[in-house]
């Protein structure tokens, strides 16, 4: 999505608008990915992130709605988010078996990886090229939360990559 340079709040409603979408195409993918997977590690993974997703879009509807309240509008502080240790929670040998029998936990994470990475980027422009230093304030925190949940899937894919890869009998060189 594109992000013209706003000068007005106008723009930064539209870009909100946009973000909230973004959120809700993430959230409704978790939920149908947790749904789809029999790996229970899997399903409690995508619905931490569904949550997430929601945690977003609330914030961003809050902010919308004061922004419609007031020109002298102040983004609400994001608080942080909770802790997810994926490394101990996700990863372990159940999962890493259980690949060996499904490619769709393994692009259900890829795919995952590539929302957030969409996010984090749509964040990212948006902060760059706003002239409103609320909106810009507003942006970054989302940019932020955005990033750890690409690193989460990030380190998730590259863990699992070589299991994977193995258990396909496929070795790249």
């Amino acid at each position: 999505m594109n992000i013209k340079n706003d000068s007005t709040l106008d723009n930064v409603m539209q870009a909100i608008k946009s973000a909230i979408i973004l959120e809700i195409k993430g959230e409704q993918f978790y939920k149908t990915a947790a749904e789809k997977t029999s790996n229970k590690k899997i399903r409690d993974l995508f619905l931490y992130f569904a949550e997430q997703e929601v945690l977003h879009r609330k914030f961003l509807e809050m902010n919308y709605d004061e922004l419609l309240k007031s020109d002298n509008w102040i983004p609400d502080e994001l608080k942080p988010e909770p802790s997810f240790d994926i490394a101990d929670n996700v990863i372990n040998e159940e999962l890493k078996n259980s690949l060996k029998h499904t490619w769709f936990e393994a692009s259900a994470i890829s795919i995952a990886m590539n929302l957030e990475l969409e996010a984090l980027n749509f964040y990212q422009e948006a902060a760059k090229k706003t002239n409103n230093p609320n909106a810009k304030k507003l942006y970054e925190s989302l940019a932020v939360w955005e990033n750890k949940h690409f690193d989460k899937f990030n380190t998730l894919e590259a863990s699992l990559r070589e299991e994977f890869w193995e258990a396909v009998r496929f070795s790249p060189s």
